[in-house]
């Protein structure tokens, strides 16, 4: 099917926020001809790479502009284009924040309810300023999610729907890039590396990828292999990975680009393949219409779907005793817990938290170096010399060393850092020949203690 893909250079900008307006006025007056410039305008709306491909994945046109240029170049009332599953939105990676953690719950309706609030303590801001969308979700286990700002998508999707273009997927740059257990992606696009393995996908600055990619690469199954495609890890970062870890290399085409690229991979995966986190969930979530392929598998799913009610009425017994053998150890465990601890006045509801809690336990060091070390290299500029990391999982506390131009710009650092919602601890300080060395400590302020 021909598809659009829509890469968004950064934050949409909204009508009202760019004039001055109030919404009302401002989505019957905007202007998008202010600061257009070689297809690229910083004005109010977007600035954005788009691509149309073919059904058979060849490129029918590509170029960069902005929503004004946008909307003179596609026809929203096209048939194929007023099928939402034909509109692919890539969004910045840097804008969106991976987080996987452990959720409760039965069944996948309610870790789905639950996954905001095990979600929260890994963001600084509201959770009800945050959007969370959740990848596969199982019965016990890692819960693998992707949290961006509600006004930042909001902003995005009111642009596009201004111009008729409704998108029926919305993901992470990075998200498209191949994941899968052992092998980790890494995508340079010019001063920015996607990166995505099979629990994760971010994006970090080129220049700090050595200082990550040891803790990124995924080593979880019988082989460590890294892909690098339009570009190479130097020298000194592959001396510091394991000897063991291959590398695999792939070059674009003089003329392709990145998008092209990501929606080439897109394309391979089919209609019916999993495509990643899609951030158009719950509140956001679109109905696309049905055609060709996908109208032929629903009749096969309606088959199954028989059966599979057939075979529900077979578990509806063992359903009713697992209920009961449930409710049963959950009393035993109840019980144990105030034999153990019996001066408490109530048991909590997550007894295997509060036990760690009481234990000194702490999340997985893998859940807490990421945020940590993303949000540092948010507000890391080519001037500050990174020397070293040094993760304390049992802390959760993330040490580092760097070189400053000056005291001032030290202050201003700690600053950023604390407005980005850490706990910073300056452990020295001094002036040497190359600048102002310092050691901080940081750690998430809800870890904080």
């Amino acid at each position: 099917m021909t598809t659009l893909f829509i890469r968004v250079q950064g934050p949409a900008i909204s009508g009202a926020a760019a004039t001055g307006l109030a919404p009302a006025e401002a989505a019957l007056s905007t202007n998008f001809e202010e600061g257009f410039e070689e297809g690229l305008a910083p004005g109010p709306g977007l600035s954005a790479h788009w691509l149309i491909s073919e059904p058979d994945g060849s490129l029918r046109a590509e170029g960069n502009t902005d929503l004004r240029g946008l909307s003179e170049l596609i026809d929203p009332h096209t048939e194929w284009v007023k099928n939402p599953a034909n509109v692919v939105l890539l969004v910045p990676a840097s804008l969106v924040l991976n987080v996987n953690c452990e959720v409760p719950g039965r069944n996948a309706s309610q870790v789905r309810r639950a996954l905001p609030f095990a979600v929260e303590e890994f963001v600084a801001t509201d959770i009800e300023d945050m959007h969370v969308a959740a990848g596969v979700i199982g019965r016990g286990g890692m819960v693998r999610s992707q949290v961006v700002e509600r006004e930042v998508l909001d902003n995005w999707l009111a642009a596009l729907h201004e111009i008729g273009i409704r998108p029926g997927y919305a993901l992470s740059e990075a998200e498209v890039l191949p994941g899968h257990k052992g092998r980790s992606t890494l995508l340079f696009d010019g001063d920015e590396v996607l990166m995505r393995n099979a629990d994760s996908a971010a994006c970090i600055d080129a220049e700090n990828l050595e200082f990550v990619l040891g803790a990124f690469i995924d080593a979880s199954g019988d082989e460590a292999i890294i892909e690098t495609v339009n570009g190479e890890v130097d020298p000194l970062s592959v001396a510091q990975l394991p000897p063991e870890v291959e590398f695999t290399a792939t070059m674009l085409d003089a003329n392709q680009t990145v998008l092209a690229y990501l929606a080439g991979l897109w394309n391979e995966r089919g209609p019916l393949a999993d495509k990643g986190i899609n951030l158009l969930q719950g509140d956001y979530s679109v109905r696309m219409n049905a055609s060709g392929k996908t109208s032929r598998w629903r009749a096969v799913g309606a088959i199954a779907a028989a059966w599979f009610g057939i075979a529900l009425l077979a578990l509806i017994a063992k359903g009713i005793y697992s209920g009961m053998e449930a409710d049963r150890l959950k009393s035993d465990s109840a019980a144990l817990y105030k034999d153990i601890y019996p001066s408490t006045q109530r048991v909590p509801a997550n007894l295997k938290r509060d036990v760690q809690f009481r234990m000194g336990g702490q999340g997985t060091a893998a859940a807490e170096f990421m945020p940590l070390l993303g949000r540092l290299s948010k507000h890391l500029t080519p001037a500050i010399k990174v020397r070293s990391f040094n993760f304390q999982g049992s802390r959760d506390e993330l040490s580092t060393e760097l070189i400053l131009g000056s005291f001032e710009d030290l202050d201003a650092l700690k600053d950023k850092l604390a407005n980005d919602g850490m706990s910073v601890e300056i452990s020295s300080a001094d002036q040497q020949q190359d600048g102002v060395h310092a050691r901080l400590r940081l750690k998430a302020v809800n870890n904080a203690r």
